[in-house]
């Protein structure tokens, strides 16, 4: 079994437009069942690239402000035509849920679909002020222009994309005699085609690559762990294998978390014991 990665705010961005190729529509996404406030700081416009078979874009917004909780959402109307898209930020609306107490920005992420290499246009609205973005799609990157305006926030913005058979990894543990695990782990990487490889400096929104090279990735809670980055060719179940063994053997002394260019997760945690 190849588990797929479950991101943030998919469930609702399953019934968002699919594309800019769709047709004009429109979705309201105010929420009735909590206090509504103006928004009164700047709001952070990003994209990322959400891995699967294929990849989208997801256009993130986050306030400036810091709520008390993360259970704030940004109300937006949004409409698409052709290959450009129109997105009014309306107000900051409290979940009728509870919520941890954590500073957090009020956030809306809206999809904008399996989109093919060329230019778009996206008209964003906030208090009443307009701007007028451009993204620019190729097969490399996802490039935000023109972010930055009275209500808006980030100056120009570079997503690489994960190309096909990029992999990568965190190999977690607690007790330093595992570090020959670990080592191990790494090395049966390369037995099976998963070669180390230099990608180009950036953000791919699962991972960084620093210019000298060096992969960032979240980190975990242990006491060592090490990264990777490698390009593999092969079959995704063959990582499967790969992973689920170390797991009957070294979990949760050794904990490994590989995920893949198609969005797949292969995670110690989820399969020892298959």
């Amino acid at each position: 079994m190849i588990i797929r990665w479950h991101f943030a705010g998919e469930s609702f961005l399953v019934i968002a437009i699919a594309a800019l190729s769709l047709q004009w529509g429109c979705r309201d996404t105010s929420v009735a069942n909590g206090s509504v406030f103006q928004i009164d700081s700047k709001v952070n416009l990003s994209v990322k690239e959400i891995l699967g078979v294929p990849p989208y874009v997801e256009f993130n917004a986050a306030t400036a402000r810091l709520y008390d909780t993360p259970c704030y959402s940004i109300d937006i109307n949004q409409a698409f035509d052709g290959n450009n898209a129109s997105i009014a930020f309306l107000d900051v609306a409290a979940l009728g849920t509870v919520c941890p107490e954590m500073p957090s920005p009020a956030t809306a992420d809206i999809s904008l679909g399996d989109l093919a290499s060329g230019n778009y246009t996206i008209q964003t609205r906030v208090n009443g002020q307009s701007r007028q973005l451009e993204l620019e799609v190729t097969d490399s990157a996802y490039t935000l222009f023109n972010a930055n305006g009275l209500w808006t926030a980030i100056g120009d913005s570079v997503i690489r994309r994960v190309q096909f058979g990029t992999v990568w990894a965190i190999v977690g543990y607690n007790n330093p005699q595992l570090l020959n695990v670990a080592q191990s782990f790494l090395n049966a990487l390369d037995s099976i085609g998963a070669l180390p490889h230099v990608y180009p400096a950036g953000d791919y929104s699962y991972f960084s690559v620093t210019s000298s090279g060096t992969v960032v990735l979240p980190p975990t809670n242990t006491n060592f762990y090490s990264t990777t980055i490698r390009q593999y060719p092969g079959d995704p179940l063959t990582l499967y294998v790969l992973v689920r063994n170390y797991a009957n053997s070294y979990y949760p002394g050794l904990n490994i978390m590989l995920y893949d260019w198609e969005g797949d997760a292969f995670l110690s945690s989820q399969l020892k014991g298959q």
